[in-house]
């Protein structure tokens, strides 16, 4: 039993001290020129730029894709469209707000993925959360979070299977 709870403290420590060393620093993301992301079209893989996507007519995405298009994926392409014109600013970098943040989140370490509260809250459930709750650090809020999700995720698949199994026993016993 000692040497089981050895390795899982090993394993634990190692997840941490891990966790920390691989994630990117304070660098920002660049911002995206719109003239520069390239996008396939058609059958002949033709690429063109968002920029160019945005000032795009109907007859003209239809002459690329060759496929006539009907009333709803006229409608749902300009409206795509005005999203994508709000999104890029005058010097052609995307400036959408909503991207903007996706971006801070994902760089941001101390509120992004943390794998070892995830880790924690799916293989060791309540003690886990009890242990991300103890660990004091800089990354204590995400690590908490993640635990909780990582919980949330084993809990979800046990009702999902369990949910299945019980059907699947009353389909059988109905024979």
């Amino acid at each position: 039993m000692k040497k089981h709870l050895t390795v899982i403290l090993c394993t634990l420590l190692i997840a941490f001290s891990t966790s920390a060393a691989f994630t990117p620093g304070n660098t920002k993301p660049l911002p995206l020129n719109a003239s520069q992301i390239m996008i396939q079209v058609g059958k002949t893989k033709q690429q063109i730029s968002l920029k160019e996507l945005s000032s795009l007519s109907i007859s003209g995405l239809e002459n690329l894709t060759g496929k006539k298009m009907g009333f709803m994926q006229r409608n749902s392409f300009k409206l795509l469209q005005k999203k994508l014109k709000k999104s890029i600013a005058a010097n052609t970098t995307i400036s959408s707000e909503k991207q903007k943040k996706q971006a801070a989140f994902l760089w941001d370490r101390k509120k992004g993925f943390h794998a070892g509260g995830f880790v924690l809250g799916f293989f060791l459930n309540v003690f886990g959360l009890l242990i991300a709750y103890n660990i004091n650090d800089e990354y204590k809020q995400s690590r908490i979070d993640w635990a909780w999700i990582g919980l949330a995720f084993l809990l979800s698949l046990i009702l999902f299977f369990g949910t299945a199994l019980l059907i699947v026993y009353l389909f059988l016993s109905a024979l």
